[in-house]
């Protein structure tokens, strides 16, 4: 088993990194020296014999870093000292109901550490990691790094934590309400404007990573989840969170400006409409933004949502889910802006390269060609000799020279001319060299008009032409110093651009593209008239020539049949139009549902651990807000289990038949390839030969063609330079080898991997037609594997993602509404139970229902029934014999010794009254148990009256007058109950009458037009 300790690459690009073994030399400081050094470690061979020495640099660097080690380890230990003490002050001051000062003295000592870090340049200067690397992000010298990013957002958010648990009980707020109206007024409308120019703030910090790094929140883009990109997102999670505690506090101070709700809802407006006139004036004017704050701040008036806070109730989970969707929506829009930018730079890019400007990266692998060319041996020797052959020559220099870049991007022409500056292939040919001179070495003012940086290339932009880039490279080879003959390479652009990229590793940084340029289309046009086209999109039918004299085209571009059309001119009055598809409006969608999903995680998570804090201490949460946390939960939980399982399957059945699609393409390809490479072992072709039709095969297949051995070591490759320029080995992959060589495999697929590039290759055993002996075996890698299958999956996940987030908004509400219905017969229970009384008509619980309200509203009637039954029963029990027994005393008192009975019968009536009062309050009791419900009927009420008094007239006791006229009186009502209320007014008129006298009841009733008066 062996490891590489050092690799060195000729090209720096995304992919490729030069450098020591990170997992051998985990820290820095170490150098790797060929020469026998008499310090450091001595590698050396089992012979003994010396590799290769391993020093540690020990120089200046070595010491300043020490140095800046030592100071950090003091600045930190003072760091926490201070901590510690700002901690116990900061106690301190909350103790003493001194918030103010508390929050002064954490900001200072924050910003003041946050301070000493940027001018140390800690901990960068100490130990290097990515997170606080200025590579990967930039902005401004308080953010030199996206971890410095990230700190600056932690301290604003510990500030605005610690403000929005103590505002409410700071001198501060005091103060604030012993303010007149119209200040306080003035006060919330610049905190309004505040609010705007937070989320603003929110839009910009997202929007700075964007522009000083190559990060990306766009899930549409990538689903590659580096650790810089999940600071990313955690850093959008702080913003989200600063902005909801600084909205609450906004939001209930504005609230405190009256009783008058219109107040707060006019400031609002207010605010809003001077921040977007400042906005529009500073140029850093955002509609979207402003349309969305202002209606998340009308929403969170109107439903008084701030007072929900702190208490587990439905309306709890709709302001957080209110805000959620405010910050996920500028967050998208952002994107969705950003995105836009980046792909019109692009187009510009990309029309600046069309418009006939030099091709630097073509020039420079010309070059480089042309000296590979002029010291090839094969090329020289067919120039003289008996193997002269320009076709030889033109197809070395084509296939094994060249290379796809050149052969996708223009048409290649080749030709050999011998010393004389005649064709090789004959004088019939209609140029010699010096026709190339002549034409293409013009002068003007003693200069080369078409002279290039690079001897002997020549760059020809003339508008007369069908082309727009032609370079002309005139080479003379030599032999031991003597001129033997002359090679032409003579490219003109072509106009249809292969769609087959060129491998990225082979692409230097500084010359690398953005990855949809293949999506692009452009078109020429040589003043108003279309010279050509190349790509998709129909400029003859769908371009409209007097779109040309549109402004915007060479601005902002244009939307045009779904095509977003972008100009760049260049001299001559030529023009270039650069068309893309336009940037989709479902991946606004897209990103919103992500982001949007990102934070509804982190608030599931929040929501439990308060929920579980909760249940610790004792605390409940409302019925409806545990109605709506569960169809919440009975909704996720699923949604999440079958996304995930229907993400994994189709992930597994695209990545099946992608594979599938590899190895059937392979096979074809070494199909193909059989026949010659059998020749070539039989000694019938070249190896020249072999390789010429190897990149024909590999050109009309569109795949890169590796040829090894039968002992693994490369034959012939369709892309030489990348092995030329050591990016791969020359040597086969060891599983492939074991594989195909040794266990007669017919084909094998291998996840490799170049730098930070992931592919698949799929190796195949190539053998005879006749005794199926190995002749070699081909290597197909297919550097898009990864990116078609994420480009699959990218586009099932945000589908995913999208229904998901519709239905869960969509539940969010049906859920709130739900809760609502839910619990309103809870509530009228309630009220119902808050006005019963023992001294008024009490109407019974009633559900119009069999569920389990309605027996959980019988079961209720039935148990106050039997215990009011039994508590009236059991009172009135003692009752009687008690009555009777002060009756049968006042009675004998009288008798035996009216004295005592002058002096006894006060005491004991009053004990009777307070019997007869005993008696009233079970009997009412008893009365409330039975809970009538009252009907709605037709009755004669004279009747009802004559029946009840009837019973009285054969009372002696009892002296009674009726006045009821004859005939009929009829009302509606419940006749029953009115005839218990007369009872029971005749019995509390007997009752009121003194012992001794007779009481004289009058009954009466008088029609007056359509009511009538009982007395």
């Amino acid at each position: 088993m062996t490891t590489w300790i050092r690799k060195e690459y000729e090209i720096e690009n995304d992919y490729l990194d030069s450098g020591l073994n990170d997992q051998l030399f985990p820290a820095e400081g170490f150098e790797v020296n060929t020469e026998f050094l008499a310090y450091g470690w001595k590698i050396v061979a089992p012979d003994g014999t010396f590799l290769f020495s391993i020093e540690k640099n020990t120089g200046p660097d070595s010491r300043q870093r020490r140095l800046y080690f030592w100071v950090a380890a003091v600045g930190i230990i003072l760091a926490v000292a201070s901590g510690i003490a700002m901690a116990i002050t900061v106690i301190r001051l909350r103790k003493q109901k001194k918030y103010g000062w508390g929050i002064v003295v954490l900001a200072f000592y924050l910003i003041g550490v946050r301070g000493l870090m940027l001018y140390f340049n800690l901990p960068n200067s100490i130990v290097e990691t990515d997170l606080f690397n200025s590579k990967y992000y930039a902005s401004s010298t308080i953010t030199p790094s996206l971890g410095d990013l990230l700190l600056n957002v932690l301290v604003a958010l510990i500030l605005v934590g610690y403000a929005f648990g103590h505002f409410f009980q700071s001198r501060l707020y005091q103060f604030y309400l012993t303010l007149p109206s119209t200040i306080r007024t003035g006060l919330m409308v610049v905190a309004i404007g505040f609010g705007h120019w937070l989320l603003y703030l929110h839009f910009y910090v997202l929007r700075s990573i964007y522009l000083y790094s190559q990060l990306s929140l766009d899930i549409t883009r990538s689903l590659d989840f580096s650790f810089l990109k999940i600071v990313c997102l955690f850093i959008f999670i702080c913003n989200s969170t600063i902005y909801f505690l600084t909205m609450y506090l906004i939001f209930r101070l504005e609230a405190r400006l009256g009783p008058d709700r219109r107040i707060p809802l006019l400031v609002l407006l207010t605010g809003s409409f001077l921040f977007a006139l400042l906005s529009h004036l500073g140029n850093f004017y955002y509609p979207e933004v402003i349309i969305i704050h202002t209606v998340y701040g009308l929403l969170v008036l109107i439903f008084k949502l701030p007072q929900y806070l702190f208490g587990h109730r439905h309306s709890f989970s709709i302001y957080l889910f209110l805000t959620v969707l405010v910050c996920a929506a500028v967050g998208a829009f952002m994107v969705y802006r950003l995105e836009e930018q980046k792909r019109l730079v692009n187009m510009q890019k990309f029309g600046v390269q069309m418009l006939a400007d030099q091709d630097e990266f073509g020039e420079f692998l010309l070059n480089e060609a042309s000296f590979a060319i002029q010291e090839d041996q094969y090329i020289i020797s067919r120039f003289s000799g008996p193997f002269i052959s320009e076709e030889a020559i033109a197809d070395k220099v084509r296939v094994l020279h060249l290379g796809s870049y050149f052969t996708d991007r223009y048409e290649v022409e080749v030709h050999a001319f011998d010393p004389a500056g005649y064709h090789l292939r004959g004088d019939d040919q209609p140029h010699s060299y010096f026709d190339f001179e002549r034409t293409y070495r013009k002068k003007e003012n003693g200069r080369e008009i078409y002279r290039t940086a690079y001897p002997n290339l020549y760059f020809i932009n003339e508008l007369g032409r069908n082309f727009i880039k032609q370079y002309v490279s005139m080479l003379p080879i030599r032999r031991a110093g003597l001129l033997v003959g002359y090679v032409v390479i003579d490219l003109k652009q072509k106009r249809m651009l292969n769609r087959n990229v060129y491998p990225a590793l082979l692409v230097h940084k500084r010359f690398s593209q953005a990855p949809e340029v293949r999506e692009y289309s452009y078109a020429v046009f040589k003043g108003s008239q279309l010279a050509y086209t190349e790509g998709d999109y129909n400029y003859h039918r769908s371009f409209p020539v007097s779109t040309l004299r549109n402004q915007e085209l060479c601005e902002d571009g244009v939307i045009l049949n779904n095509y977003h059309h972008i100009a760049v001119s260049g001299a001559g009055h030529k023009l270039v139009v650069v068309s893309a598809p336009a940037y989709p409006a479902q991946n606004f969608f897209s990103n919103f549902s992500f982001l949007f999903i990102v934070l509804v995680l982190v608030i599931a998570l929040g929501v439990l651990i308060r929920y579980l804090a909760w249940s610790l201490t004792g605390r409940s949460i409302s019925f409806a807000a545990k109605i709506q946390l569960y169809l919440n939960i009975a909704f996720f939980l699923p949604m999440v289990a079958v996304s995930v399982a229907t993400l994994s399957i189709i992930h597994s059945a695209y990545r099946q038949d992608l594979n599938r699609s590899f190895l059937e393409q392979a096979e074809n390809v070494s199909n193909s390839m059989q026949g010659f490479l059998d020749q070539y072992q039989q000694g019938l072709i070249s190896e020249e030969q072999l390789s010429e039709e190897i990149s024909h095969i590999a050109r009309h297949s569109q795949s890169d063609i590796n040829v090894f051995n039968p002992l693994g070591r490369l034959l012939i490759s369709s892309q030489p330079e990348i092995y030329k320029k050591g990016v791969l080995s020359r040597y086969i992959s060891q599983n492939a080898l074991i594989a195909i060589g040794g266990q007669g495999e017919e084909k094998i697929l291998l996840a490799e991997s170049v730098g930070r590039l992931h592919y698949n290759s799929v190796y195949v055993g190539i053998r005879s037609f006749e005794n199926h002996q190995l002749l070699g075996i081909a290597s197909i890698p297919f550097f898009e594997s990864k990116a078609e299958l994420d480009r699959q999956v990218i586009e099932v996940l945000a589908t995913i993602m999208n229904i998901f987030t519709a239905i869960f908004i969509g539940l969010l509400v049906f859920s709130y509404f739900a809760a609502r219905v839910l619990t309103i017969p809870l509530e009228l229970i309630t009220r119902k139970l808050q006005k019963t009384s023992l001294e008024e008509y009490n109407e019974p619980l009633q559900w119009n229902s069999n569920d389990e309200i309605g027996l959980m509203v019988g079961e209720y009637n039935r148990m106050w029934r039997e215990m009011a039954q039994q508590v009236a029963h059991e009172i009135k029990n003692p009752l009687t014999p008690m009555k009777l027994t002060l009756q049968h005393l006042q009675r004998t008192l009288r008798r035996d010794d009216p004295a005592i009975a002058d002096k006894t019968d006060k005491p004991i009536a009053t004990l009777l009254t307070q019997v007869d009062t005993l008696s009233d309050i079970a009997t009412s009791f008893s009365a409330f148990a039975k809970m009538p419900i009252p009907k709605d009927e037709l009755f004669d009420l004279a009747d009802v009256l004559r029946k009840t008094t009837e019973l009285y007239r054969t009372d002696q006791e009892v002296q009674l007058e009726t006045h009821i006229p004859e005939g009929n009186c009829m009302v509606r009502g419940d006749a029953q109950l009115l005839g218990r209320i007369i009872t029971n007014l005749i019995l509390n008129g007997i009752q009121s009458v003194p012992h001794g006298r007779t009481p004289k009841i009058i009954v009466s009733l008088e029609p007056h037009g359509h009511q009538v008066l009982i007395s």
